[in-house]
């Protein structure tokens, strides 16, 4: 018997989703590697993008060189796509995997035996790692693949690099939904509330680099101190994943608290 039952049995729940999703992941970022060689050789990009407005360049992840490989990976892969899709997996695993379950009964059923509710919040935290670290592996097996092929320039370091941040940031937003999950036991509430802070986060980024009210919002902001700092072009701002995975793993013991004083549906 696995010494871990409830992380696998999570993984095997999602087991097919999750190959969808780095198969996806993995033809995305394909395609974006093989669109480089045609950037990198024309320069008109980089001048069309030095004309966009503010608001159009904070989009894409501030000021950027797309003729060069970090630069240009940073701005159609690292600066949206990729934390997005790793903050959503995590979410929408956490709210399933806790408040889904608690909806069905299953939970009541299991802490009717001798497994306490925070080994079972503990082991759905590892599991969601987990979730939210395939899409990021996918990315970065792939410029692995196909980045020596288009002469992308992502060195190993800096690709290790922002993969952690990736991987945190959506290790936060994985933590927001359990803590959710665990407070009231619905699914639907969960996700919800986890999709709405991810929309926030990037709306304050966003309004906060283009105009001197929305500042204060940006400091709250998770794109902001980890995705904006735009690791795959100057490395990873180690204080601030720090911090990130420090209120991650504070939101993982709320839940495990919130859990234990609530009463779970039978």
């Amino acid at each position: 018997m696995s010494r871990l039952p409830f992380v696998t049995r999570a993984l095997r729940l999602r087991a097919r989703s999750l190959a969808g999703w780095g198969t996806g992941t993995v033809a995305f970022v394909s395609m974006m590697i093989a669109i480089f060689p045609v950037v990198r050789d024309d320069s008109s990009f980089d001048e069309l993008l030095a004309d966009y407005p503010e608001p159009i360049q904070a989009l894409i992840g501030g000021d950027v060189s797309l003729s060069s490989g970090p630069g240009f990976m940073s701005a159609e892969l690292y600066s949206l796509m990729l934390p997005v899709l790793s903050a959503i997996l995590a979410a929408n695993a956490a709210a399933v995997l806790l408040g889904g379950e608690d909806e069905r009964g299953w939970l009541s059923f299991v802490v009717s035996g001798p497994t306490t509710r925070a080994r079972i919040v503990l082991e759905t935290a590892a599991a969601v790692a987990l979730v939210a670290a395939v899409p990021v592996v996918a990315a970065a097996l792939t410029v692995v693949v196909g980045g020596p092929m288009v002469d992308l320039g992502l060195s190993a370091g800096p690709l290790v690099e922002v993969s952690v941040v990736m991987w945190v940031f959506g290790l936060l937003f994985g933590a927001a939904a359990l803590l959710v999950a665990g407070a009231v036991g619905r699914r639907g509430t969960a996700v919800g509330a986890a999709t709405g802070l991810v929309v926030f986060a990037y709306a304050a980024e966003v309004v906060g680099s283009v105009a001197s009210w929305g500042r204060p919002l940006q400091l709250l902001s998770p794109f902001h101190h980890l995705v904006a700092a735009q690791p795959a072009v100057f490395g990873a701002p180690w204080p601030e994943v720090i911090v990130a995975l420090a209120v991650t793993v504070a939101m993982t013991v709320v839940a495990a608290v919130l859990i234990e004083r609530r009463d779970l549906v039978g």
